[in-house]
């Protein structure tokens, strides 16, 4: 057999810049060559599993191209708030959106092969951080609504309970759309949420929400 193409998916946690080292290797490096590195981003999850998973954002980092699929399930907010994040994660990378992976043919037969050196770990990729806060005592919700103006399109996730102090509701923030409700279940303490966020650190995500809480937050 002499294909003309091999495709190979790599799994979700690999990391892709090695299997350019692996086809150069003796025996596969006089028969095959890279024609392109594609990245798939999950429009629906990937800001959700950024801060957990370094595959997720080393591969978009690597890719010649990037697919973002799924757009159907994302909303608008949650689609620009992710293309800021593609734009610095892989700003020379051409990206097309689509939905049920209907790519179009002339996409793919455009994109060419960036071999990457040092280069491409100069420098860090964006900070995305979580962290989480509980507390016992209501919440002031105009602090709370504070807490999000002022972190804007920084805040790319918050989900929750919330108790502003006529019992918990399950808060949710994405791409700059929020919605409450009542909660499904209630284990642990009324207030219980965690938030993620990018272009800021840690204990300055940290100090946002202890404001709110009038508390510092749970380890």
């Amino acid at each position: 057999v002499k294909p003309d193409l091999v495709i190979l998916e790599a799994t979700g946690v690999s990391e892709t810049s090695d299997l350019e080292r692996i086809i150069d290797s003796p025996g596969l490096g006089e028969r095959f060559a890279v024609r392109a590195n594609l990245c798939v981003v999950d429009a629906a999850t990937f800001t959700k599993v950024a801060p957990f998973l370094r595959a997720a954002t080393s591969q978009a980092r690597a890719a010649d191209a990037i697919v973002v699929n799924k757009c159907d399930l994302a909303g608008a907010g949650e689609l620009a708030g992710l293309r800021g994040l593609l734009d610095e994660l892989n700003p020379r990378a051409p990206r097309v959106e689509v939905s049920f992976g209907e790519i179009p043919p002339g996409f793919l037969a455009s994109v060419r092969h960036e071999l990457r050196g040092s280069d491409a770990q100069a420098s860090a990729p964006p900070a995305v951080v979580s962290a989480s806060f509980a507390s016992a005592a209501p919440v002031d919700r105009a602090a709370f609504d504070a807490v999000l103006a002022e972190l804007g399109d920084r805040l790319l996730r918050l989900k929750g309970n919330v108790d502003f102090g006529q019992g918990p509701r399950f808060v949710e923030v994405a791409g700059g759309r929020r919605s409450e409700r009542s909660p499904a279940a209630l284990a642990g303490p009324p207030t219980a949420f965690t938030a993620i966020a990018w272009r800021i650190d840690r204990p300055a995500l940290e100090g946002f929400f202890a404001r709110a809480l009038k508390a510092p937050p749970e380890e």
